[in-house]
């Protein structure tokens, strides 16, 4: 039997990185460009980033897109009464489409160039922009109900309302449900195409074999007596057939005008009618909702690696920076940290707090977590061995 030595080139060819460790360097690395970048940036630039990255931002944006979709309600609804706008209706969307014009620009300065990279920004830019083009035509012309022109109008309340989509990249719970629905939207339609082949079987098995039955029963003038003036129609073409299967077994309405009078009356469609519940309510429908339900967990399961990631990346930029600005409390250069030297540079270095805060770290946790990196009890640390036990007791959580 011939054995192979292992060789350099075998193991270097035999290994490689996990697509997991693949995607937190790339995540690792963009994290290291933006803080190369930002070291670039102004005093104005930086700090018109960490406001509208900021979460009271994020709630007060959310309030204008919640605001906004009130207004295209109050809209649509005196278009509806055949009623014009109040000029008070009128004002209040002409200060929200600012405020959404200045929100855009700030993040356009602060982005610069990779403001398009994301394609909710992107989404937004291309909604806003549209907004203010239908606004000044809408404006300029002097018949409002000139067909094109109300056309625009309606066009533009609806790309309002997709301005919600925003608030995905807001609320982390509202993030996972709009992800999950898009996972499951090959199975959903999947399944709506299972239950149409399932209605399409048995309404052609109706309309050969019901649909006498119910012609027996409308010569017998048994629907004259019934509140039911659509059942004689009910299985006289398939396309009939499908509309009564899904109104009675999808949407659970109109047994009692028709399935049950007609099973009371001749109980030798009551097969049908129970292989129909079965197959499709029962059976389908179930195993639809389950295929729906799994996609929707691995969905989940892929947000949370990939909110993993991001943190991952997040903590190792804080890391490198924390390791900075400790060199900048170390004031004796002695490679050292005591309890005090960090609790003032929590107090006074917003940067440094802000740091921790990302791992997880509180004003009230430094204590604890000094005393458990000063191991000998000599009353400082090396501030190499800080940044690095921090980022193994994150590991370990």
């Amino acid at each position: 039997m011939e054995v192979v030595e292992p060789t350099m080139a075998n193991a270097r060819s035999s290994w490689r990185p996990s697509p997991q460790k693949n995607a937190i360097d790339e995540m690792r690395r963009k994290a290291h460009l933006e803080r190369l970048q930002r070291s670039t940036w102004g005093p104005t630039r930086l700090a018109l980033s960490k406001f509208v990255s900021s979460s009271a931002f994020d709630m007060s944006l959310s309030a204008l897109i919640f605001l906004n979709v009130l207004l295209v309600i109050l809209e649509v609804n005196n278009t509806a009464r055949g009623n014009t706008s109040p000029t008070w209706l009128s004002a209040c969307n002409f200060i929200v489409l600012f405020l959404y014009f200045l929100e855009l620009c700030a993040r356009l300065y602060v982005l610069r160039g990779t403001f398009f990279r994301d394609r909710l920004r992107a989404l937004d830019f291309t909604v806003i922009t549209l907004d203010i083009i239908i606004t000044i035509i809408v404006n300029s012309v002097t018949v409002r109900s000139a067909m094109p022109v109300m056309v625009l109008v309606r066009v533009a309340r609806v790309m309002k309302v997709t301005r919600a989509m925003r608030m995905m990249t807001i609320f982390p719970e509202l993030h996972f449900m709009l992800t999950g629905m898009w996972y499951a939207m090959k199975t959903i339609l999947w399944g709506v195409a299972l239950l149409a082949m399932l209605i399409c079987f048995w309404a052609i098995f109706a309309v050969l074999f019901i649909q006498p039955v119910v012609e027996d029963l409308e010569r017998e003038g048994y629907w004259a007596q019934l509140p039911c003036d659509r059942c004689p129609q009910t299985f006289v073409s398939v396309e009939m057939a499908m509309l009564t299967l899904v109104q009675q077994f999808i949407m659970g309405e109109g047994w009692d005008d028709l399935a049950t009078p007609m099973m009371e009356k001749r109980p030798e469609t009551a097969p049908f009618f129970i292989l129909v519940l079965v197959s499709t309510t029962l059976a389908a429908l179930n195993l639809f909702m389950g295929a729906v339900l799994e996609r929707a967990m691995e969905a989940r399961a892929v947000t949370l690696r990939q909110e993993a990631q991001r943190k991952d990346a997040n903590f190792q930029d804080a890391s490198r920076r924390l390791y900075t600005i400790c060199q900048e409390l170390d004031t004796d250069r002695s490679g050292f940290l005591t309890f005090s030297e960090l609790k003032a540079g929590f107090d006074r270095h917003s940067e440094f707090a802000d740091l921790l805060k990302v791992m997880d770290i509180e004003e009230r946790d430094l204590e604890v977590v000094f005393n458990m990196l000063d191991a000998d009890g000599s009353g400082s640390i090396e501030y190499e061995e800080f940044v690095e036990q921090l980022h193994m007791m994150k590991d370990h959580e």
